[in-house]
Formats: C-alpha cells, structure tokens, sequence
C-alpha cells in the first residue's frame, strides 16, 4: 500500500498486515502465522514499514493437535 504523509507528499510504499474478527473470529493458525512470516519477511527485506492491526481472539482451540502432526512429520 502507498500512503501520503507530510513526511512523503509523494507517497511512500508500506505493509499492512490484519487479522479480520469476522473471519474465524481473527483467530490464528499456521497458515495465517505463515502469511505474518512472509509479509514481515518482505517488509525487512525492501526496507518498508510495517504496520500490524489486531482484531483477534489468539490461537484456534485444537490447534495444538494439528501443530503437533505437523512438527512430527517433519
């Protein structure tokens, strides 16, 4: 996204990243913490802000088990 401030009238480049409570009630799992590592990951790489909004309820109940198969089979 490019916002103009009166710091950057010409606009400067940012990352927004957001959890939505309307979706899954803004709870995280993998591959929202996957989309959270790469968008962040992006961000430092091309040296750009990031802004993080939270709307959220943390973690889904029953993650776990899901976390766990997945750190066993790899």
């Amino acid at each position: 996204m490019t916002i103009k401030t009166p710091e950057y009238a010409d606009g400067r480049d940012i990352v927004i990243i957001a959890n939505d409570i309307t979706f899954k009630i803004g709870s995280f799992g993998p591959d929202e913490d996957l989309l959270f590592l790469k968008a962040s990951e992006f961000a430092r790489r091309h040296g750009l802000p990031r802004i993080y909004v939270a709307a959220n309820s943390g973690a889904r109940i029953g993650m776990i088990i899901m976390l766990l198969i997945r750190s066993l089979n790899s």
